[in-house]
């Protein structure tokens, strides 16, 4: 048995919203409370709500089903959404500061300039995401599916990549300075002028990524898989490429590991 519930001003500050929630007999009080902070809708559906500038600071938000709800500028704030659906989900410019987001399911979804800062997202799926321009300035995203995923321009300095899928993604000029990405697959991924300065790749897969003019100074790269890929006028001064496989890298006018500049006919090793 379920029951329908209507609300009424979900506080978008711009009029009534109207929203029809399906909920488990008996979950009735919380399910049809208002948007507010600390408001506990976890296991509730919200599919396509409109919830955009609302306060949803430290709800609970657990396990609810929200694909394609609209989030732009929301305030999500220390909130839980493990396991959460938000398939399609519109967060453009929300704030989801030390927000969790284990395990929930992002794919698709928006989250251009959206602040993750201290996020926590270990095994959560975001697939196809955008998230350019967002900042996950120390978030764990351990685990996490990112392939094909946009972080153009995103900041995930001192962030937790380890073992992370960023296969086919777009890291254009995104910083991920003193970041850890051990063992991480980064295959195809597209990181032209990103900085990773100071970070651990170490035994990552980068075969085929793109790092033209891309900044790796006194990175870890050790054991990691470099095959094909284009590392044209990076800088790698300080790094270690110990046991790394360089076959057929493009070398082209990089700064190697000793400060020297390779020729530009340079593959497979520095000239």
């Amino acid at each position: 048995m379920t029951i329908h519930a209507v609300l009424k001003g979900l506080a978008t500050g711009t009029g009534l919203t109207m929203l029809t929630l399906t909920l488990p007999a008996g979950a009735e009080a919380a399910c049809s409370s208002p948007a507010a902070p600390k408001v506990d809708w976890s296991g509730c559906d919200l599919a396509g709500a409109d919830l955009a500038g609302a306060d949803l600071s430290y709800a609970d938000l657990t396990n609810a089903k929200m694909p394609g709800a609209v989030l732009t500028e929301a305030n999500l704030t220390g909130a839980t959404l493990r396991g959460t659906n938000l398939y399609r989900a519109y967060l453009r410019g929300a704030v989801m500061d030390a927000v969790d987001l284990s395990d929930a399911n992002l794919t698709s979804a928006n989250l251009i300039s959206a602040v993750l800062a201290r996020a926590t997202l270990v095994g959560a799926n975001l697939a196809s995401a955008n998230l350019d321009g967002a900042n996950l300035y120390q978030a764990d995203l351990e685990g996490v599916n990112l392939s094909n995923a946009s972080l153009r321009g995103a900041d995930a300095t001192f962030s937790n990549l380890s073992g992370a899928n960023l296969g086919e993604a777009n890291l254009t000029k995104a910083d991920l300075t003193n970041s850890d990405i051990v063992g991480a697959n980064l295959y195809k991924a597209r990181m032209s002028e990103a900085v990773l300065s100071g970070s651990d790749l170490s035994e990552s897969n980068l075969i085929e990524a793109n790092l033209r003019m891309a900044v790796l100074e006194e990175v870890d790269l050790m054991g990691s898989n470099l095959s094909e890929i284009n590392l044209t006028e990076a800088v790698l001064q300080g790094s270690d490429l110990s046991g790394s496989n360089l076959y057929r890298a493009r070398l082209s006018k990089t700064v190697w590991i000793d400060g020297k500049t390779c020729a530009e006919s340079s593959r497979g090793k520095c000239n």
